[in-house]
């Protein structure tokens, strides 16, 4: 009996990882909610730098193994333009707040990790689709994070930044949606609405409801 119990304890301590790991890759939006003022204006450029470094690196990649030359002209704008507002948040940061940058969490370092391996272990025209889909869905988050602004900060600069992140990036979303559907049958990210996070919470918690079921249907049967 304790052997058998072994292995769904197992493949508990799994699911349970999964989680967990789910919850650490939490929108960043969400983690900006409930906060206004300085409070919000700091968290929400520390985070955005985040995001936008994590852009960069992607573009970074789509320059060197990108087929197509539109898929190219778009990662060297991303670098360039997130590039300026990564220093404009810094420079604001430090003189409006005395704050400064934040390094990625390990959770935001692990998830960015396994993103860059998923891109590298594909080439070609399936790297190109591979590239537009998640950066569709990595420049969503950032439009959700912008949304936020114009309601939890005075300061007119933020606003102006904000407004063309929004503007910039969902005309980008709507570019590789386009080039989604003309490039050929690979899944088109507007037709994955749904995060991954929200698909690991939902397999790791039924995954953790059937161990647990299983546990109580053994402890009965002793």
């Amino acid at each position: 009996m304790k052997k058998l119990l072994r292995v769904p304890g197992a493949v508990l301590l799994v699911a349970l990882s999964l989680v967990a790991v789910s919850a650490a890759q939490e929108d960043a939006a969400a983690r900006l909610q409930g906060l206004s003022g300085a409070a919000f204006e700091i968290a929400f450029m520390q985070e955005m730098i985040i995001h936008h470094q994590m852009a960069v690196e992607m573009a970074g990649l789509a320059q060197e193994r990108a087929t197509r030359a539109e898929l190219k002209t778009m990662a060297e704008s991303i670098i360039a333009g997130q590039g300026k507002e990564i220093d404009q948040m810094t420079a604001w940061l430090r003189d409006w707040h005395g704050a400064q940058s934040k390094p990625m969490d390990h959770a935001v370092m692990q998830e960015m990790d396994r993103e860059m391996a998923a891109l590298k272990s594909t080439g070609g025209a399936g790297f190109d689709s591979k590239f537009a889909e998640d950066m569709i869905v990595h420049h969503q988050s950032a439009v959700e994070m912008s949304q936020l602004v114009a309601e939890r900060s005075e300061r007119a600069e933020l606003k102006t930044l904000a407004q063309a992140i929004i503007g910039a990036q969902s005309r980008e979303i709507e570019q590789m949606r386009q080039w989604l559907q003309a490039w050929g049958p690979s899944a088109p990210a507007q037709q994955r609405a749904f995060r991954p996070a929200f698909w690991l919470w939902g397999g790791g918690i039924a995954v953790v409801v059937l161990v647990l079921a299983a546990l109580m249907r053994r402890r009965r049967a002793r």
